[in-house]
C-alpha cells in the first residue's frame, strides 16, 4: 500500500510540473508591436505600443528599466490617423521624420528605412552600428505569426538618443521584435515588448540563430538529483539491520523517476517577473521530498 501511494505522490509530482511547463511553455510571440519611441523631454524615454488597433505608453528609465505602469493613449491607431495603406501599419507621427538622425554631442543615429538596422556617425559618413540581415533575419520573422511585410513589421521605425553619465543611450522601436537599446558602453541588446502582470517586465524576443545557445541545465539537474537520490539511499540502507526485498530496484525505479521529473523541471522558462528558475527549484525541492519519503518508508 504504502508503495503504490509513493508512486502516486510521484505522479502527481510528474502532473504538477507538466501543468506548469504547459502554462508557461514558449508559445508564438505577442502580436503586439513598439511602433515608435520619443524622449518626454524629461527622465525617461517613451516607448509606444500598438494592439488590436489602440495605443499604449510606456516610460523607460536610461539604464533600460520599466518605470511605471503603461497609459493608454486614449486612441486608436484608426482614429488618429497611424495607418499607412494597403497594410494599415501604425507609425507615430509625433516631432520630425521617423528616420531623421537624432544625436548626442557629435553621435549622431538614424534608423535605416525598411531594415532592422541602425546607422551611427561621428562626424564623418555613416556606418551600419547594430543591425540584423541575411540568414538570422529571414529566421526571425519566421518566428512571428502573421507577421505581413516584414519591411514595415520588423524593421527599426524611430529612436531617441539620451545623453547620460559617461555617453549616452539609444532606444529604437522595431516593430515586433519590441525595443532595442543601446547602453552607455556601447552595448545593443534586443529588450523586447514591455509587458505587465506579475510586475512589468520585457517579454523577451525569439533568439537570433546567430547567438550563441543556452546552456542547457537539464541534463545536469538530472543527473545530480540521480545522484542525490541514490546517495540517500546509501545512508538509509546502511541504518537498516535488514534491509527490504528489491530495495535497489525500487531505489532505481524512484531515482529514475526523480530524476526526469527535476530535469523537465530545469527547463521552465521565465514567467512574468520571476525567473524560471525560482519555480524550478520549487518543483526540484518538492521531487526531493517525495523520492526521501519514498525511500525512507523503506
Amino acid at each position: 500500500m504504502r508503495w503504490r501511494l509513493g508512486l502516486a505522490a510521484l505522479a502527481l509530482c510528474a502532473a504538477v510540473v507538466m501543468i506548469a511547463l504547459s502554462r508557461v511553455a514558449d508559445g508564438d510571440p505577442p502580436a503586439v508591436e513598439v511602433v515608435g519611441v520619443r524622449d518626454d523631454g524629461a527622465a525617461h524615454a517613451v516607448v509606444v505600443i500598438h494592439a488590436a488597433a489602440s495605443l499604449t505608453e510606456w516610460r523607460v528609465t536610461d539604464d533600460g528599466h520599466l518605470a511605471d505602469e503603461p497609459e493608454p493613449r486614449g486612441v486608436t491607431a484608426t482614429s488618429a490617423g497611424l495607418c499607412r495603406p494597403p497594410t494599415c501599419a501604425p507609425v507615430v507621427p509625433d516631432g520630425p521624420a521617423a528616420d531623421a538622425p537624432r544625436c548626442a554631442g557629435s553621435d549622431c543615429y538614424r534608423v535605416v528605412p525598411g531594415r532592422l538596422a541602425v546607422e551611427h556617425s561621428g562626424g564623418g559618413g555613416w556606418v551600419v552600428a547594430w543591425s540584423v540581415g541575411g540568414a538570422a533575419y529571414r529566421a526571425l520573422a519566421r518566428e512571428y505569426a502573421d507577421l505581413g511585410d516584414p519591411a514595415v513589421h520588423l524593421a527599426a521605425l524611430s529612436l531617441v538618443v539620451r545623453p547620460v553619465t559617461g555617453g549616452h543611450v539609444v532606444f529604437v522601436a522595431a516593430g515586433r521584435d519590441g525595443v532595442v537599446y543601446r547602453d552607455a558602453r556601447g552595448r545593443w541588446e534586443r529588450l523586447g515588448i514591455p509587458a505587465g502582470g506579475e510586475g512589468y517586465y520585457w517579454a523577451q524576443p525569439p533568439r537570433l540563430i546567430t547567438d550563441p545557445p543556452p546552456t542547457d541545465p537539464r541534463p545536469y539537474v538530472a543527473a545530480v538529483v540521480f545522484g542525490l537520490v541514490w546517495a540517500f539511499a546509501g545512508l538509509r540502507r546502511a541504518r537498516r539491520v535488514r534491509p527490504r526485498p528489491h530495495f535497489g530496484w525500487k531505489v532505481l525505479v524512484i531515482a529514475t523517476a526523480a530524476a526526469g521529473l527535476a530535469g523537465a523541471a530545469a527547463g521552465m522558462p521565465p514567467v512574468g517577473t520571476l525567473p524560471g528558475a525560482f519555480y524550478a527549484a520549487l518543483a526540484i525541492f518538492a521531487v526531493l521530498t517525495v523520492a526521501a519519503a519514498l525511500i525512507w518508508r523503506e
